[in-house]
C-alpha cells in the first residue's frame, strides 16, 4: 500500500512539473511570436510588420520630406547592405485618382521577362492594392540592370468611390519596393506584405 501511495505521489509530482514546463514553454514562444512584429514611428504614422526572418537588419525613419504637391515619409529596412526595402507613405495635398485597375496597368508596363513575374489587385494591410513581382531594378544612370527585379506594392490608406465618376479618389498613397532577386527576398517580401499594417495616429 506504502508503494502504491509512493508511486501515486510520483505520478502527481511528475505530471506538475511537466504542466509547469509545457507553461513555460507556451510562455516562450509565445513571447517569441510576439517579438517578431516590429513597429515604428513615421511621422503621424505607425508602422508595423513581421518580416519573418532571423536575418540581423536595421530599421530607420526618414521625413517628413516636403514637396509642393505632398509630404513624404520613409522607413527603411535595411539587410547589413546586402538588400534594402522602403517603405514610402505620400500625403498629397490634393486627391488623387486612386483607382486600381489604372495603378495595374502603370505596374503592369513594367514587367520584365520573368516567367514567374506578375501583378495583380490583392490583399495589403485589410486592403485592396496592387501587388507587382518582376519588375525592373534601375542603378543610379536610370539603366535597367539585368537579371535582377523588384517587387511593389501600392494601396491608398483612405481611397473612396468619387462623386465624378466611376473612379477612386485618395490623398495618402503607400508604396513598398525591394529587391526580389532570390527565394530570401521572396520571402521576406511576401512576410512584408501578410503582415504590414500602417496607422495614422495624430
Amino acid at each position: 500500500m506504502e508503494k502504491n501511495l509512493t508511486a501515486l505521489r510520483y505520478e502527481v509530482i511528475t505530471m506538475k512539473i511537466s504542466a509547469v514546463l509545457g507553461m513555460i514553454l507556451f510562455l516562450a514562444a509565445a513571447s517569441v511570436a510576439s517579438a517578431a512584429t516590429e513597429k515604428i514611428s513615421a511621422g503621424p504614422f505607425e508602422v508595423s510588420f513581421d518580416l519573418n526572418t532571423t536575418e540581423n537588419h536595421t530599421i530607420e525613419a526618414l521625413g517628413p520630406a516636403e514637396t509642393n504637391m505632398s509630404t513624404g515619409y520613409t522607413v527603411m529596412i535595411d539587410f547589413a547592405g546586402m538588400s534594402t526595402l522602403g517603405i514610402y507613405i505620400s500625403e498629397l495635398n490634393e486627391v488623387e485618382d486612386a483607382t486600381l485597375n489604372s495603378l495595374k496597368e502603370v505596374l503592369a508596363s513594367k514587367v520584365t521577362d520573368d516567367p514567374d513575374a506578375s501583378v495583380e489587385i490583392g490583399a495589403i494591410d485589410g486592403r485592396e492594392g496592387v501587388i507587382g513581382f518582376g519588375l525592373p531594378i534601375y542603378d543610379e544612370n536610370l539603366q535597367m540592370i539585368e537579371n535582377e527585379t523588384s517587387f511593389e506594392y501600392v494601396y491608398w490608406l483612405d481611397s473612396e468611390k468619387c462623386e465624378c465618376g466611376p473612379v477612386y479618389v485618395g490623398k495618402t498613397q503607400v508604396r513598398v519596393i525591394g529587391p526580389w532577386i532570390s527565394e530570401w527576398d521572396d520571402a521576406i517580401a511576401r512576410s512584408l506584405l501578410d503582415s504590414l499594417k500602417i496607422a495614422k495616429t495624430a
